[in-house]
């Protein structure tokens, strides 16, 4: 008690849970720790809005999905190991978009032998198009035009710049 006999408590209308008389106040205890977690966000985002969706970026707040195509051979397994002229053979391959939107894929097969023995052979192309967040599988025959000795076949997407390589042995 205080002041001629009259108890603080009363005189401030506090109730419960503590005192101004230097009793802890456990609600107040327990309000620091949300307190210092509300300033920490406000001032997180006053720095992002300051630095922009860059920093954000660099500090891996907000960030962006990653954005990608992948170019695979459709069934490893099954892939030709040999090219003889004339002799078709099947290649499969699967292109998978990522990109955040629909995409149209130019591609094209070439056929190189190995060592510049002979020039390289063009094979089928064609354009593909791809919804967002799924994949399409290509299948083609290719009949080179002539014999072949050990040579690469490669897979080429014209834009993204991405391709696949393939070795054969010549038939």
């Amino acid at each position: 008690m205080r002041g001629g006999g009259v108890p603080t408590d009363d005189v401030l209308g506090v109730r419960g849970g503590g005192s101004l008389s230097g009793r802890p106040w456990p609600a107040g205890r327990r309000a620091t720790p949300v307190v210092l977690v509300l300033l920490l966000a406000v001032a997180a985002l006053a720095l992002l809005q300051l630095g922009g969706r860059g920093a954000a970026d660099r500090l891996g707040v907000l960030s962006r999905p990653e954005r990608y195509t992948s170019l695979s051979f459709a069934a490893p397994n099954s892939l030709p190991t040999s090219l003889a002229g004339g002799a078709p053979a099947r290649l499969r391959f699967t292109i998978a978009n990522r990109e955040g939107q629909t995409r149209t894929y130019d591609w094209s097969i070439v056929v190189r032998p190995v060592g510049g023995r002979s020039a390289a052979w063009t094979g089928p192309t064609g354009r593909t198009t791809v919804g967002d967040g799924r994949q399409l599988t290509v299948v083609v025959t290719l009949r080179p035009p002539e014999r072949l000795g050990p040579s690469t076949v490669e897979v080429h997407l014209r834009q993204p710049a991405v391709a696949l390589t393939l070795h054969v042995e010549g038939a």
